[in-house]
């Protein structure tokens, strides 16, 4: 979501409070890339939710070796903007 960003950011000044993001929207910045490095170096308890082969999550796969992503699998029963498909994770 949209909120992503804000969410990450919380989480770099309190890095102690899980923070779950939901199909984020992330871009190929530096600015972005400094603000993952960040939440590495704070060791953020951070976890993403993504579906594979979405558009709007496609760059979180440049940092697949630094964060906790989870991805799912699309399917026609599934509503990648539906936050009960997460409620069992």
């Amino acid at each position: 979501s949209l909120g992503g960003i804000g969410a990450m950011y919380t989480s770099v000044l309190f890095p102690d409070v899980e923070t779950i993001i939901y199909n984020p929207v992330i871009s190929n910045t530096e600015l972005t890339k400094e603000l993952i490095d960040e939440l590495v170096r704070r060791n953020s308890n951070i976890k993403f939710f993504a579906v594979e082969g979405d558009p709007i999550s496609s760059n979180l796969k440049n940092y697949k070796d630094k964060l906790n992503i989870k991805y799912f699998k699309k399917n026609r029963f599934f509503n990648s903007h539906s936050l009960n498909n997460y409620k069992f994770i």
